[in-house]
């Protein structure tokens, strides 16, 4: 495969630990996927791992304005990836 869409609009909710699962198949190794904020005010860094399927094919993800949640996280670090096009 060398090209993949993923159609993400009106997906306004989702788990994170699935948002984070899915978007490591599309970083590259130590690409920050998302970080959080607890409520003692640690932070928690989430990496690609690096054994991701589909790193170096063409990503087009399809978003609309309900989009919300996991879904926001996974478009957000590809987006964010320096390996990426993003249009």
């Amino acid at each position: 495969m060398k090209e993949l869409a993923l159609d993400l609009r009106n997906n306004p909710v989702g788990r994170l630990d699935i948002a984070k699962n899915i978007t490591d198949e599309f970083l590259e190794k130590r690409q920050l996927i998302i970080f959080t904020k607890e409520e003692i005010g640690n932070f928690q860094y989430y990496y690609a791992s690096g054994n991701g399927r589909f790193e170096k094919g063409n990503l087009y993800i399809l978003i609309n304005k309900k989009l919300a949640s996991s879904s926001e996280v996974l478009e957000s670090a590809v987006q964010g990836s320096s390996k990426r096009s993003y249009t």
